[in-house]
């Protein structure tokens, strides 16, 4: 599946949860996942990839610099992931 139908698909889902969600864009800093998602007082980020694709090195260093500060960030690659991650 296409990243943007696995995107799609799951933003829909985390809707219907609950989840309010926004796409997550920035002019001068690469690397940022895709969409933050809040729901009670949690906040998570989500970085969608084709199905089999993995982040890239840059991905990877600002995903790790956002758990240094509690935060969860996950990358999906599949709609079922990123179901359990949003129920």
């Amino acid at each position: 599946m296409r990243e943007r139908a696995i995107e799609k698909k799951s933003k829909r889902f985390a809707a219907a949860q609950g989840w309010y969600v926004r796409k997550f864009k920035t002019a001068n800093r690469r690397g940022l996942p895709d969409d933050i998602f809040i729901r009670q007082g949690v906040v998570l980020f989500i970085e969608f990839k084709k199905e089999g694709e993995e982040a890239t090195e840059q991905q990877q260093l600002e995903h790790d610099r956002i758990r240094a500060q509690g935060i969860q960030v996950y990358v999906v690659d599949n709609f079922e992931d990123a179901k359990i991650i949003l129920m």
